[in-house]
């Protein structure tokens, strides 16, 4: 049964314009949104239907069945992305990332389930 938590400060809004880190057993993925909650629901529900595109996801959820979705950093677009870049950069040789792009730029243009993220 796959489990999921979502954590965001009292301060700030579930919608808001964010950097969200997702931990899945000793694995993470970092991610940017226009609105959290909706890109958290959008995530919870290609999981629960194994109908998700990133294959390291997909099975580090069917192995840990828990998936815990962070607020990381919230401001603008442009900041949000560029603070996501820096996340996603930084971690690019880190065997415990689930992000399959190497930049958060490369995201924005990925499909259009992103259009969201814009």
């Amino acid at each position: 049964m796959k489990e999921f938590k979502i954590n965001y400060p009292d301060y700030e809004k579930p919608d808001a314009t964010c950097v969200y880190k997702i931990t899945i057993g000793n694995m993470f993925y970092y991610g940017s949104a226009v609105n959290f909650i909706r890109r958290v629901n959008t995530h919870i529900s290609t999981m629960n239907t194994n109908r998700c595109l990133n294959k390291k996801m997909k099975l580090a959820i069917n192995k840990f069945g828990t998936a815990v979705f962070d607020m990381v950093f919230v401001s603008d677009i442009d900041d949000v992305v560029a603070m996501e870049h820096f996340f996603i950069t930084e971690n690019i040789n880190n065997p415990n990332s689930l992000n399959i792009k190497k930049s958060a730029y490369q995201t924005y243009r990925a499909s259009a389930s992103d259009t969201e993220k814009m």
